[in-house]
């Protein structure tokens, strides 16, 4: 099956000072294939031809006490800029409410990008929402990033590849994305690869992590393909 890459794009600039890393260019790490899925819901069409979705991503607890909804993707790092090229990775994302089969009550919503059927764009986030990033055992020590806070995204650009791809239900013209969003009640799951890039000035100091944002101009999410061994990104096809 076609591996599918859903990008964010942060457009900005971000200053970043860590440790033990090179002072400039682009920081990249490239996670492993997650111990757990990566979950398109089909909730129907926004238009003839194109879905839309709900999105779960990884497994998911709920707390009755705080009223969140935790969903944790784990796995080892791949690669990455030297400082951070081993250890292990924690994607997580919180909002209120109660899991569900579909992801819980406010699970970011996406919709078919029109102009390539392999891309989706997440639509909104909830106010309650927060992403993290969690870089554990690298050389450079562990490192908490975060890439969405109060509902708001932050940077940096992040993206994420199936490294295979399985449906429930029967999706109309069978298993793919834009299929699966187009038909109520089915989905798509796999593991995925997650894929960190800073672009921006790398300020080397002594303390071990710390993120400033200073302008962001947009936010969407495409589809590429990527070889196998995640370092190289194409249109898709």
């Amino acid at each position: 099956m076609t591996k599918h890459l859903y990008n964010a794009a942060l457009a900005g600039i971000v200053a970043v000072s860590l440790s033990g890393v090179a002072s400039a260019g682009t920081l990249f790490v490239d996670m492993g294939p997650s111990s757990q899925n990566f979950t398109l819901y089909g909730q129907g069409p926004y238009s003839p031809g194109l879905g839309t979705f709900t999105i779960g991503q990884g497994a998911g607890s709920y707390d009755a006490g705080t009223n969140t909804s935790t969903f944790i993707m784990s796995g080892p790092i791949f690669s990455g800029s030297p400082g951070l090229g081993s250890g292990t990775f924690e994607f997580i994302t919180t909002y209120s409410g109660m899991d569900t089969p579909t992801g819980g009550p406010n699970a970011p919503p996406a919709y078919t990008d029109p102009s390539n059927l392999n891309y989706f764009y997440y639509s909104a986030f909830d106010s309650s929402m927060k992403m993290t990033l969690d870089l554990l055992g690298t050389p450079t020590g562990d490192h908490v990033i975060p890439l969405v806070a109060g509902g708001n995204f932050l940077g940096p650009s992040f993206s994420f590849s199936y490294t295979g791809g399985t449906c429930t239900g029967s999706p109309i013209g069978g298993c793919g994305q834009n299929n699966v969003g187009i038909t109520p009640g089915t989905s798509i799951y796999a593991p995925v690869d997650i894929y960190l890039t800073f672009s921006g000035v790398l300020v080397p100091e002594p303390s071990t992590w710390a993120l400033m944002l200073l302008g962001f101009a947009g936010l969407g999410f495409a589809g590429y393909q990527k070889d196998k061994h995640g370092r190289a990104a194409r249109l898709a096809a």
